[in-house]
This record gives structure tokens, sequence and C-alpha cells, in this order.
């Protein structure tokens, strides 16, 4: 039995008997997005049982399974506390306590004593030079949500996010000045975010990420808004007329008309970045295990692979200006030699790595140019504290 799972983390844990694991994943065969059901899986026959339904109530991490193996502990990332339930799955989670940040990895102890490894993963947004040295930060975002985008004005400004009264909006940043909005809406404002054309910014509207806003930089106003039915909007890119857009959602790009109208599917892909010219896209494709940067032409000519050079694997986030009118792409690497995922610069024409040595430790998953020829990224810190937990009484 294959099971697609979560690579953050480790997501398996054990049962005393030894013949049984809790798994967090998902059956190749079924497809859908890993990491996102609980199962015990049978060492000896390879059959699989399942704990919590496909599109229940909870986001679950960081399994544990109890010494006496009655009972498997995970991580709710809805509740954000540590959850129970029978290991024969005959009674709903029910919560054990709460927890003050995010859980990579939990396990159990005779005493009964749970072990949770809590980790907090900030993100700012960078200035720096390509060639590397000092790291400007423009803007600070207290947690990772796995979409840390940002689009840059052409004026060195960059449209940013902030969380206010537990709601995110898009802020336009510089540096050593005050966040201003970027609309007047009321509504929720977030990522993607990217400039169409040289006056509009397009952004997603609510937590479901199925309606695409289109503002006016200078004042704010919504001038339009489209709805995408190709799912939760993930990332997207303009191109330079400002006329299409290609949104990634579940998985696929999707070509959706700035001016509204249906959206039609592209191909598989999990981000994209445009040639400044608007003649291709650069396309990371992750399928069957493998890792892919393609060159995708935009007049129906045939796609082509990007071979890199040395063992570094591409990061699956692009940012919609990471290609530079010489062909050069931004792009984040992960390196045998490194936990964090390093700055690089790659060339599309010989498929050379080149890593930016900058003074910020953390994870670039989304770079993009300036005009002045600098880099702006954002990079995702990491904190982390092993925390113990005792039953009342012990």
């Amino acid at each position: 039995m294959q099971v697609d799972l979560p690579t953050t983390a480790p997501q398996i844990r054990a049962f005393p008997d030894g013949h049984h694991v809790v798994v967090i994943g998902t059956p190749i065969s079924q497809g859908g997005e890993p990491g996102k059901e609980m199962y015990v899986l049978d060492l000896d026959s390879g059959n699989m049982r399942r704990l919590l339904e496909r599109g229940g109530l909870y986001q679950i991490r960081a399994p544990a399974v109890t010494r006496d193996g009655r009972s498997i502990l995970f991580a709710d990332q809805v509740r954000f506390g540590i959850a129970a339930l029978a290991s024969d799955g005959r009674s709903v989670p029910r919560m054990l306590f709460p927890l003050t940040s995010n859980a990579w990895n939990a396990d159990t102890g005779p005493d009964s004593a749970v072990y949770i490894d809590q980790l907090e993963r900030p993100v700012s947004l960078l200035r720096f030079s390509a060639s590397g040295g000092h790291a400007v930060e423009l803007g600070h975002y207290p947690l990772h949500d796995d979409d840390a985008q940002f689009a840059v004005l052409g004026d060195g400004r960059a449209v940013w996010k902030e969380q206010v009264a537990g709601r995110d909006r898009l802020v336009i940043v510089a540096e050593r000045k005050e966040p201003v909005p970027l609309s007047g809406t009321d509504e929720e404002t977030t990522f993607p975010v990217v400039r169409v054309g040289a006056r509009e910014m397009a952004f997603a509207i609510g937590q479901e990420r199925r309606t695409i806003g289109i503002a006016s930089i200078a004042t704010g106003r919504i001038e339009r808004r489209v709805a995408f039915g190709g799912g939760g909007l993930s990332h997207m890119i303009a191109t330079p007329n400002g006329k299409t857009l290609y949104c990634t959602a579940a998985g696929a790009i999707w070509m959706q008309p700035a001016a509204g109208g249906s959206a039609t599917r592209m191909r598989a892909g999990s981000a994209v970045a445009m040639d400044p010219d608007g003649k291709f896209m650069a396309v990371i494709d992750l399928r069957e295990g493998r890792t892919r940067l393609l060159r995708v032409p935009l007049d129906g000519g045939a796609e082509r692979e990007i071979p890199m050079s040395g063992n570094a694997r591409p990061a699956p986030g692009i940012e919609s200006g990471a290609i530079s009118k010489d062909g050069k792409l931004l792009l984040g690497l992960q390196e045998l030699d490194s936990w964090f995922i390093s700055p690089a610069v790659i060339d599309l024409a010989t498929g050379r790595a080149t890593r930016i040595p900058i003074d910020a430790l953390g994870d670039a998953f989304s770079m993009a140019w300036t005009e002045d020829g600098q880099v702006m990224a954002s990079v995702v810190g990491l904190r982390a504290a092993l925390w113990k937990f005792r039953p009342e009484g012990r």
C-alpha cells in the first residue's frame, strides 16, 4: 500500500505491538492532497483503516500512540490543541489541552506524559542584493501559513499582508514607513496578489479565495470582481498587458480572463512565473515524487524541462516577477547541506544554479526582482521548543 505523506515532518508512529502504525496521509490510488487523513496501517497484511474522514472538521498533524496502544493523539490545527481518540476509531476525538503554537511532532512517555515539539514560523519580507550580503526587512508577519507571497510595485514598494483583529488585509510596505492598506474594503483581502498592468493589483478576497478583486493601485478602489471556478487560489501571475491571469489551484494552472468569465484549465502545476515579455512561463511541476522546472511557451509550443546543475531541488514557490529580462529566475533551492531553502538564481538557458548568501536565516519560499535589479523575498524563520505535558496530579 503506497501512501502520499506530507513532507514537512514525519507523520508516522508505531503501536507498541510492532505490527501497526498510525499514518497521516492519503493513499496514492485515491489521489487528493497529502496529509489530510489519518489511518491505521497493518504492517503484516498491508490493510489500512481510516480513522478520520476526508473533509472532516480537523486539520491533523503530529500523531502519537499511548503506551497501552488504546488511544491515538494528534495536533488539531483548527482548534489549536492536542486531541485524542480511541485507536479502534469508535469514538470522536476529544480535546485534551490547548497549544500555544504549531506542533510538528508528538510522542508519549511511560508515565502518560505527552511530549510536543512546538514551533513558531514568523515570515519577513526582505530586500537584498543579487550578490548577497545584508538583507533589509520591509515587513513582518507573525505566522507562516504556506502562502508567504507578495507583489513588487514599480517604485520599489511592495504589497504585503498584515493581521488586524484576527483578519488579514493587504498593505503597501516600504522601508522605514508605516504600512498603508491597499484597499479600503472591509472584506478580508489576502494572497495571492499580483500587479496587473501598470495601474492595478489583483488579489484574493475572502478566506476561501474563490473571488479575485482587481483594484486601482492609486486609489485602492476595487474596480471589478472576478469569480474563480478552479478552487481556492494558491498563486497568481498576469500577462504583461494585464488581460490574462494564470492562477494555480488544486494542483493545476488555470487561464482566467482579467475582465471576467470562465477559467480554463491549462495544465498540472504548482507554481508559475511569467517571462517579462510574456512569451513563456516557468512552471514547477510536482508529480510522481519528482520536482521538475519547466519552460512552458504561451504560443502553444513544446514544453521543455530545465535541468538544474547540482543536487539541489527547487522549492515549490515562485513569485510573479521572478524572471528577469536576461532570463535569470529567482528560486528557492533545497540543498543537501542545509535544513533551510536557500535563495538562488537559475540561468534558464543553462540550468546553472547560483546560491545567494544573505545574513537572514530561514526558508526563501518566494522571490522577485525589483526595478533596480535587487531581490525581494519572503523568508520564513524557525523557532522551536520541546514541551512536556503531564496529567494532573502526576
